[in-house]
């Protein structure tokens, strides 16, 4: 039998440690609770669910940037998995405040899994497309825009000017909470080893948002996260977009002029089509390789939902190993040319396609 602590401490190859643990406690079903804005309970648990599904809709695309790295040492991938493994602590969190509430969680039903290429959940830079592609410069700009900040210290995307930041967007959860008090419930709700934390009050709603927005993109004078101890998602992005350290000198304005951060090699996937491979354009062998993604993907996620609602142990720990695997196959489809004649096609990828 795997125990929790073991299960915690695996993960995903090349991603990190296991997010999810489940949590027992009684229930306590919220009351109808309307204000004056039009925002009631209902209004607060649509909005967490789009939350997650904002949160699950980043974790392909970075994952495809970092496989798509050749050197599994390079300080490059291990930044990008960094960051994968924050984006799950954003959703765990969003699934704990959802449960937290009375609402449940979904995160494997059809109209709840991202589909690529894609708008960003909960109308964050509408006309963006989100796709999933190799780690490139254009790649960097997609991610900088999705992380960026209200008030960046330093901003050099094209959708600096956007109102509707995943910052705004939770700082408008945040008051609805305030406004509406909820009670609080504890089933349902996770922990585990990435510093997921349970909810049972405002105050921790609050050090959640706060966790949520400062690791994803500082605060208007700092593009540290809000523990102090590294760089926001935006600037660890904007450091490989623009090749130097972010620093402040002293008497000065922070900028990219510290230390050349070199780009890494990387597989020359192509970006994939919309909707992802379809079998009758493949040979066989690529296509058992492209399906088994996709099942594994699905299996993944019908499990970590087991964990989620029913607090399976057994569900986590197949959740973990379906991670790994995922790493394997993904990256071997990276290393798979299109076509042998024409390396210009480029190489295939996986399509993280839901299999219901």
């Amino acid at each position: 039998m795997v125990s929790r602590r073991n299960i915690l401490k695996m993960g995903l190859a090349g991603v990190g440690q296991s997010l999810f643990a489940p949590v027992s406690g009684a229930a306590a079903t919220p009351g109808a609770i309307h204000n004056d804005h039009g925002q009631d309970i209902a209004w607060l648990r649509n909005a967490l669910q789009t939350a997650i599904q904002l949160e699950f809709a980043t974790i392909p695309l970075y994952l495809c940037a970092a496989w798509s790295i050749t050197d599994a040492a390079d300080p490059a991938r291990n930044t990008l998995l960094d960051i994968v493994q924050e984006e799950m602590l954003h959703m765990g969190l969003a699934c704990n405040m959802l449960s937290a509430i009375g609402g449940r969680p979904d995160i494997c039903s059809p109209g709840s899994v991202p589909v690529y290429p894609g708008a960003l959940p909960g109308g964050i830079h509408p006309g963006m497309t989100a796709a999933l592609r190799r780690l490139t410069p254009s790649t960097l700009d997609v991610f900088m825009a999705i992380e960026n900040p209200e008030a960046p210290v330093v901003s050099d995307t094209a959708y600096s000017e956007q109102s509707s930041t995943i910052g705004a967007f939770y700082s408008q959860i945040w008051q609805v909470f305030k406004r509406l008090r909820p009670r609080f419930a504890s089933t349902g709700q996770i922990e585990g080893s990435l510093g997921l934390f349970t909810m049972h009050s405002l105050d921790d709603v609050d050090s959640a948002i706060n966790e949520i927005i400062h690791q994803g993109s500082g605060t208007p004078s700092s593009p540290m996260n809000a523990k102090g101890n590294g760089l926001a998602h935006y600037y660890r992005f904007a450091e490989l977009h623009h090749g130097r350290r972010l620093v402040q000198k002293p008497g000065e304005a922070w900028g990219f002029h510290g230390d050349v951060v070199a780009f890494p090699s990387v597989y020359p996937m192509a970006d994939i089509p919309s909707g992802g491979y379809l079998r009758q354009d493949l040979p066989a062998p690529v296509w058992e390789s492209i399906h088994a993604f996709d099942r594994c993907y699905s299996a993944m996620l019908k499990s970590l939902d087991a964990a989620l609602t029913r607090g399976s142990q057994r569900n986590l720990a197949d959740s973990v190993m379906q991670m790994r695997e995922m790493k394997d196959i993904g990256v071997a489809l990276m290393k798979q040319p299109i076509s042998a004649n024409n390396p210009g096609c480029g190489n295939y990828g996986p399509c993280f396609r839901f299999i219901g």
